[in-house]
């Protein structure tokens, strides 16, 4: 029994801290950030368009492009390690996150852009294009958080 006590205590000041992230609302939050999470999604359009970047030290450790037509297609675009070296972050009045990657065939482009709206919201313009006929242009709404707990993983 004595036992059980200091491991609940312990499992219940984990999962507090597991369940805390810190939400960043602004851009001037997320330049102080060294390490953010950025999702940003179109919803609204026949052809649904999410992106995920993971942003450590100034350097993104891990994009994904998701585009979900309901009930017909889903398509996931992960970028490896060495892509992710050809992403380049610019900070300014807005959050820039852009680059290329080279193909045999085809050199992709990834372009997107992260202000404020009037309203002060996190909002972003992407520009995606495969260099095979697949091509993104939109605009999405966005959010930055990081997690309290083991925010490398």
């Amino acid at each position: 029994m004595r036992r059980l006590i200091p491991l609940s205590l312990l499992l219940l000041s984990v999962n507090a801290f597991a369940q805390g992230a810190v939400e960043y609302r602004n851009l001037k939050e997320v330049f102080a950030a060294g390490f953010y999470r950025l999702t940003c999604s179109d919803t609204q359009s026949p052809i649904q368009a999410h992106v995920y970047v993971v942003v450590e030290k100034d350097r993104v450790t891990e994009l994904k492009i998701l585009s979900i037509a309901p009930a017909e297609s889903l398509n996931l675009i992960s970028y490896s390690r060495k892509d992710l070296s050809q992403i380049q972050i610019t900070e300014g009045p807005s959050l820039r996150i852009a680059g290329r990657r080279p193909g045999a065939y085809w050199s992709e482009a990834f372009d997107l852009n992260v202000f404020e709206d009037q309203n002060g919201s996190l909002v972003a313009d992407l520009e995606y294009d495969d260099g095979e006929g697949m091509a993104l242009e939109r605009r999405m709404k966005c959010g930055a958080v990081t997690y309290v707990l083991a925010p490398g993983h």
